[in-house]
């Protein structure tokens, strides 16, 4: 018995709803994309000695618990820093600093993302 192949108006249909879903914004983890991740970032400068650099406070500013979340760094000196965690609280507030490894230099950029929504990019 041989095979029937799809024709190819079959994997254009296919093509022409993938696209479709995906330009509304029907996204894995449920999520829409269209909203950034509701997580306040803050920069304090800590003096360490004759050594200054960047801390951070990251609070989930959302009244939904937050899953999958990533926040990436990257200093003067393009030493990348990551930080993860899987699920975070409404309103649960945490200090990055030199206890996680997360001393940047004096200015660093950071981008937080969480799964189902757009990431951010900041300066400091």
């Amino acid at each position: 018995m041989k095979a029937k192949r799809t024709s190819k108006w079959g994997w254009l249909t296919a093509f022409a709803a993938c696209a479709a879903l995906w330009a509304v914004g029907l996204r894995p983890f449920g999520g829409h994309a269209s909203a950034d991740v509701p997580l306040e970032v803050q920069a304090h400068r800590i003096r360490e000695g004759s050594r200054e650099a960047v801390g951070l406070t990251v609070k989930n500013a959302g009244s939904q618990p937050l899953h999958g979340v990533e926040i990436l760094g990257l200093g003067e000196a393009d030493a990348m820093r990551i930080f993860r965690r899987q699920d975070w609280a409404p309103g649960e507030e945490i200090e990055l600093g030199e206890h996680e490894g997360w001393m940047a230099g004096t200015s660093a950029t950071v981008e937080v993302s969480a799964q189902g929504y757009a990431s951010k990019k900041l300066k400091f």
